[in-house]
């Protein structure tokens, strides 16, 4: 092996780590973001289930809510993923 080519293997390894500290830190933060928004939309489905009394429009979108999360929860069992939550 010449030095020229261990160079080059070098230069694409540490460009490699590079990229895979990048992707790592841009999935932290897309688990971040997703886990403040989770918890926005919560809150606001709470404070909408706790208002009383629920006029008919707010009714038919918690019920549309439930049936979007239920189909979601059973694709999720389908595809045999599990999340932690």
């Amino acid at each position: 092996m010449n030095a020229g080519n261990l160079d080059t293997t070098n230069l694409l390894l540490a460009i490699m780590a590079a990229v895979s500290v990048l992707e790592a830190i841009l999935l932290i933060g897309l688990g971040v973001m997703a886990y403040r928004l989770y918890g926005h939309a919560m809150r606001t489905i709470r404070e909408i289930a706790h208002r009383t009394p629920l006029d008919l429009r707010e009714v038919k979108l918690l019920r549309a809510i439930a049936i979007e999360v239920t189909k979601y929860g059973e694709r999720l069992a389908r595809s045999r993923l599990h999340v932690d939550g």
